[in-house]
């Protein structure tokens, strides 16, 4: 069987980093009573309503006691009443460096790897 790091890099690695990259660079941060949250209009904000029911609202807005934005596209309000808790997404910076760095040494590490392997295979007895 013969080793191909292109094979490596499409059924391996690019799936483990698109995950990673999806995960790290944004976070959820809890948001204070009173705290503003969507200063321009284009926070997404993750609500969790008293029922337990997880609603993401885009482009959001406070109104008086509501927030009002997208939800799946469409219009919605919420009365702040009725949530136990907000969050904004933010940039997540350290993940995000965390990840840029992790990217590197998992490209580093699988080029050695094609090295290694691809030279084991030209020539078994040779030292690389």
């Amino acid at each position: 069987m013969r080793f191909s790091q292109s094979r490596l890099v499409h059924q391996v690695m690019l799936p483990v980093t698109l995950v990673t990259f999806m995960s790290a660079c944004h976070k959820w941060s809890t948001v204070q009573p009173g705290q503003p949250f969507a200063e321009d209009g284009n926070a997404e904000v993750r609500i969790t309503q008293t029922d337990g029911q997880r609603v993401y609202v885009k482009e959001s807005a406070v109104v008086g006691d509501t927030l009002t934005g997208l939800v799946n596209g469409h219009s919605a309000s919420i009365a702040l009443s009725e949530t136990d808790k907000i969050e904004v997404r933010k940039t997540d910076v350290v993940g995000t460096v965390g990840l840029v760095v992790g990217i590197g040494a998992a490209i580093v590490a699988a080029a050695f790897l094609g090295f290694v392997v691809g030279c084991s295979l030209n020539d078994p007895g040779a030292i690389c």
